[in-house]
């Protein structure tokens, strides 16, 4: 099967990348998760297509639900980066995608308030990893995830 993404992806084996996804996704009952080494400073899952490095979910939802217009935002209703699940993910403008940040009180004061790790785990006492002198925390249960993870698959 081909899928024809546009300009930016080329054509796609929509077979290899689905396999490639699906191997880096922890499949819950409601979101997607990625356990794949690669995600951006933001939780944003990443994925190489045809040598490009692309957000995960933008490849899930032209793989389940078709092209993305140019200038078009895929966006998550689960507000969990590294989710997914097609189910979760919609298309809008950048403007969109800021109204629906603010709605859900994701935006405080012109920047994201992170009261959850990438993957959406709220961050409670204990629950995270912090180094002392620094202000980045490590959630404990993505820690867990993708130890189990890399258990069941041998390491892959």
């Amino acid at each position: 099967m081909i899928l024809h993404g546009g300009s930016i992806y080329g054509m796609i084996d929509t077979m290899d990348i689905y396999d490639r996804l699906d191997k880096r996704l922890n499949k819950t009952d409601t979101c997607w998760l990625w356990v794949g080494k690669s995600t951006d400073k933001n939780g944003y899952a990443r994925i190489r297509v045809n040598g490009i490095t692309e957000l995960a979910h933008r490849i899930s939802y032209t793989i389940y639900k078709g092209e993305i217009p140019k200038g078009i935002f895929v966006c998550h209703s689960c507000d969990v980066p590294g989710c997914c699940n097609p189910e979760h993910l919609w298309l809008g403008t950048n403007s969109d995608n800021m109204k629906d940040c603010s709605s859900k009180g994701r935006i405080r004061n012109g920047s994201t308030r992170k009261i959850e790790c990438k993957r959406g785990h709220v961050y409670v006492d204990g629950s995270y990893y912090q180094y002392e002198g620094s202000s980045r925390r490590i959630c404990k249960e993505c820690i867990l995830i993708r130890q189990r993870f890399y258990r069941k698959n041998g390491g892959n």
